[in-house]
């Protein structure tokens, strides 16, 4: 279409010197049902493999939804939504995005993982800060008091190993003589307390699988 220089089997060519409007080709569903869609399916020798859709999902609102067959059957229905791209930009892997850029369930790995915003206090800069790592999905809590009783967040309970919880306590203003009384995965007590310390609280998740810190190869 719009060429004679043909080497697939559909060729389309637009010379558009538009740049808001989309060259190309046009997928049009003309109901108004919500979750309708308008989309690609891609079709492999014995099975529907994937497809592309785009889906209403309100009077002006609308997704971007990739999606893939793992084995389940030929059937259109047996493809499962992967990854999707909200009416906001936000993208989901395995997940409906919420309000984050990107959200996704399960294992996520990467050479590196930091953090860049525009610098604070120096206008031509950026800042950059890259993430504390350790063989271990670890999360921690910190402060500072003065009380023999430091008590963790409630849920706690049903997100750490209580046998992999540590403790750094450091006294402000004059040595104290401080030690671990009790932990758990509710409170820690604390005994030599004499005034004043920060402290510092780390525990191992376990409402997902343990980190597999030398996986083999693929």
């Amino acid at each position: 279409m719009g060429t004679n220089s043909l080497d697939t089997k559909l060729h389309i060519s637009e010379s558009n010197s538009s740049t808001s409007d989309t060259s190309g080709l046009k997928i049009t569903n003309e109901n108004l049902t919500t979750n309708t869609n308008a989309g690609i399916l891609f079709q492999n020798y014995d099975n529907n493999g994937a497809w592309i859709r785009s889906i209403r999902t309100g009077s002006s609102n609308g997704k971007l939804s990739f999606g893939t067959n793992s084995g389940a059957g030929v059937a259109e229905s047996n493809i499962s939504e992967r990854m999707v791209i909200d009416h906001n930009g936000n993208v989901g892997i395995g997940v409906t995005p919420s309000s984050a850029k990107l959200e996704v369930n399960g294992h996520f790995a990467a050479t590196s993982k930091s953090f860049i915003i525009d610098h604070p206090t120096k206008e031509n800069k950026k800042l950059q800060y890259a993430s504390l790592e350790g063989p271990e999905n670890g999360v921690y809590v910190r402060g500072t008091t003065d009380k023999e009783t430091i008590e963790l967040p409630e849920y706690w309970s049903e997100l750490v190993h209580e046998d992999s919880i540590t403790v750094v306590l450091t006294p402000i203003g004059k040595k104290q003589d401080l030690f671990i009384k009790e932990k758990s995965n509710k409170l820690i007590k604390i005994g030599g307390v004499e005034g004043s310390f920060d402290y510092v609280i780390y525990g191992e998740r376990k409402d997902i699988k343990q980190l597999e810190i030398e996986p083999s190869k693929i």
